[in-house]
């Protein structure tokens, strides 16, 4: 059918179109020519977020109401009352109002924390407090951001702490040093690591050749090239004796020695020896083990609950578990009895009730009978949580629920959730030229 001279002239083009649905799919707010910057710093903060409009960044609200114009160069969400923003190669902090608290005067601005912010001038850093007063004057090779009253910053390729009035509570002379986290930092002295408290005073002498971030009082440490776990006050809590420890699942943790794998609790004591190249970690009470190129599933007590006849396993998962037969995956019961048998190219874990698994290249939903709950028919897909799922269809982002009906249609290119359920997504719609 040909077009008219009328169709024939009109002019399209394509604009970014940012959508905020509810967890039913029903929009909320959508805005054209709009990109939300809600990848980089976590969503709305403090009620706002950074949005991008034909070029220029402003603020919406969570009813995708504009209520800071889009007009800076670049922007950060607000941290304490305050955003940074920029202006031509400059950087101030405006109010919820949009107005300049501090004029756009700084090389580079990092957000406020406990009240002070770090700002750069001509490559020195200092810090200013939230009345746009130098509490350090810009003199510093480098500085972090404030934790528990300190903050680390580099003098001279030497790192020390100094305190919110700009003086150093700890001198530099570190070679690397972080922030403090539960009342002690790590620092780095001679290419090792050791562990200070807020007097700088060494709660673990640095000979450590590696420390990880502390997580509820402990954290990972290697030591002539063997891994332990280490507490606040420096003391072994499991001493480096390991070749590499794994994250802790169950009260255990899977550990590898001299080539063989094991099982450990938090004392460090072995619930399982290392005798095996490949053991996994404990789940609803059961590890799976390789012997002699096959896979199986012991207790705690180390006897075997399954036998080694599988050519893959998987960890066990509402009362089921993946294993591998001849390139085909189904599905065990603790029994070591096929619940499902081994049909599908790919499958994962059991989830809410349902599992995903892969037949000819597409994706579906089994349930524990091994029926289809959603026919194979995506592209890519995800398991459910909390009664949605992600999966995409011909390069297309979507989001479904558990009948398999689209809770957002694949139209999408990038999809996010927020924690209250709602998704936000950016698409694209071609638009008449005026």
């Amino acid at each position: 059918m040909e077009k008219s001279k009328e169709q024939a002239s009109t002019q399209w083009h394509m604009v970014p179109v940012t959508v905020l649905k509810d967890p039913n799919g029903t929009v909320i707010w959508e805005i054209e020519n709009c990109t939300i910057d809600t990848f980089k710093e976590g969503n709305f903060s403090e009620g706002l977020v950074a949005a991008e409009v034909d070029g220029k960044w402003g603020y919406i609200d969570k009813e995708g109401q504009l209520v800071i114009e889009p007009k800076f160069d670049g922007a950060e969400n607000f941290y304490e009352g305050f955003a940074a923003v920029e202006i031509d190669g400059k950087w101030g902090f405006i109010d919820k109002e949009g107005q300049f608290v501090f004029e756009p005067i700084f090389d580079l601005i990092r957000n406020f924390s406990e009240g002070l912010a770090c700002v750069e001038v001509d490559g020195k850093w200092g810090i200013i407090d939230k009345e746009g007063r130098f509490v350090i004057e810009p003199k510093l090779g480098w500085i972090t951001y404030f934790s528990e009253g300190l903050a680390a910053v580099e003098v001279d390729r030497k790192w020390g702490y100094v305190d919110r009035e700009g003086r150093f509570a700890i001198a530099p002379k570190f070679n690397w040093a972080y922030n403090f986290s539960d009342g002690v930092a790590r620092v780095s002295v001679g290419g090792k690591w050791g562990i200070i408290d807020k007097e700088g005073r060494f709660v673990y002498e640095p000979k450590l050749d590696l420390i990880g971030e502390f997580s509820e009082g402990t954290a990972r440490v290697k030591v002539n090239g063997k891994e332990g776990i280490i507490n606040r006050e420096g003391q072994f809590v499991i001493e480096p004796m390991f070749d590499l420890i794994g994250e802790f699942y169950e009260g255990t943790a899977c550990v590898e020695v001299d080539g063989k794998e094991g099982i450990i609790n938090r004392e460090g004591q072995f619930v399982i020896e290392p005798k095996r190249r490949f053991t996994g970690n404990f789940s609803e009470g059961l590890a799976y083990v390789k012997v002699d190129g096959k896979w199986g599933y012991i207790d705690r007590e180390e006897r075997f609950a399954i036998e080694p006849k599988f050519d893959g396993a998987g960890y066990f998962s509402e009362g089921l578990a993946c294993v591998e037969v001849e390139d085909k995956c189904g599905y065990i019961d603790k029994e070591g009895r096929f619940v499902i048998e081994p049909k599908f190219d790919w499958a994962d874990d059991f989830s809410e009730g349902l599992a995903c698994v892969e037949v000819d290249g597409r994706y579906g939903y089994i349930d524990k009978e091994g029926q289809f709950f959603i026919e194979p028919m995506f592209d890519r897909a995800d398991n459910f949580s909390e009664g949605t799922a992600y999966a995409e269809v011909d390069g297309m982002q979507c989001v479904i629920n558990r009948e398999g009906q689209f809770v957002i249609e694949p139209k999408f290119r990038i999809l996010h959730q927020f924690p209250n359920g709602n998704f936000i997504c950016t698409t694209a719609r071609f638009k008449e030229k005026t």
